[in-house]
């Protein structure tokens, strides 16, 4: 058997690997990439467009977070200032 070997069906694709030519790792980061690419592409949209997204999305949550996560910072700096 080849290190990667493609087979082609009426409906779908086959890859096989093998074990020690790739880690189960980079296989699953590989089809993550393949999932996201497919869901970019439904959404009709560039990857400026998703990071602008996430962006957002960040922004959002620390605007409704940034008094907890602040309070918490604060909380640990008293604990080790008393520690030294």
């Amino acid at each position: 058997m080849e290190n990667l070997v493609l087979k082609e069906t009426e409906t779908e694709y086959i890859v096989s690997f093998k074990k020690d030519y790739i880690s189960e790792q980079d296989v699953l980061d590989t089809i993550n990439k393949i999932r996201l690419k497919k869901l970019m592409h439904k959404i009709n949209a560039d990857e400026t467009a998703m990071e602008e997204l996430a962006e957002e999305i960040k922004q959002e949550w620390w605007d409704k977070n940034e008094h907890w996560v602040m309070d918490k910072v604060k909380k640990g700096e008293e604990e080790f200032n008393r520690g030294l």
